[in-house]
């Protein structure tokens, strides 16, 4: 699968930081409990909560950035807390230029060059 790709490619690609809004901290008087809360931390859980089994369910953001390599599947608006709205993606297959598969799941090197050109850039 493309995760499994992706994880074996880390050396390639190189740890890339991701900014976020996340606070850290400390839960509780007696017993400790370390957490993490925010805007990245509620987002996550809306995914998760909002996903179907075997599919890639994206945001707008991260559909914005992976436009160029992927098949996506509009799946229209998720409502946050506060009344605030998430479109959301299915990530369907890499697209058939970047795939060495017809069924758009094992990368080829084209899609490697094309991952290191649109990183190039992002601190590490």
């Amino acid at each position: 699968m493309i995760q499994t790709y992706l994880a074996g490619r880390r050396f390639l690609l190189g740890p890339r930081p991701i900014p976020t809004r996340m606070n850290p901290g400390v839960v509780g008087k007696h017993k400790f409990t370390f957490d993490v809360w925010g805007d990245a931390v509620n987002t996550a859980s809306l995914m998760e909560a909002n996903g179907m089994p075997g599919r890639i369910n994206v945001s707008e953001t991260v559909a914005g950035h992976v436009k160029t390599l992927f098949e996506l599947e509009p799946r229209g608006s998720i409502v946050a807390k506060h009344e605030r709205a998430h479109e959301m993606f299915f990530l369907n297959r890499l697209k058939p230029e970047f795939s060495r598969d017809p069924e758009g799941r094992v990368p080829n090197e084209k899609f490697v060059a094309e991952c290191n050109r649109l990183l190039t850039g992002f601190s590490r």
